[in-house]
């Protein structure tokens, strides 16, 4: 298995984390994911196509503001539907 593959499982591993911790309230450890998962992303925005760099940069900035907002619900909802399939990856 190459890096890039690791890094996309760990990136979807994430993602689903994330979402799922929001969901039931457990934002702490959410925010910890998001952490985890920022880290995870940065070398898909520096080597990512010009296009899909543009797409991250918009579900970026909705996740931001769900966050700025506390709104857990919209944060798992962007992860799950917005984020993965920018990656991706399908929507649950």
């Amino acid at each position: 298995m190459s890096t890039d593959d690791s890094n996309l499982e760990q990136l979807a591993a994430c993602i689903v984390s994330a979402a799922n911790a929001m969901r039931v309230g457990f934002d702490g450890m959410g925010n910890k994911q998001l952490v985890t998962l920022f880290e995870l992303l940065q070398p898909q925005l520096e080597a990512g196509s010009v296009r899909k760099r543009l797409k991250l940069q918009v579900v970026l900035s909705k996740l931001f503001e769900a966050q700025k907002r506390h709104d857990h619900i919209g944060i798992a909802d962007c992860l799950e539907y917005e984020l993965g399939p920018a990656l991706g990856f399908p929507a649950p």
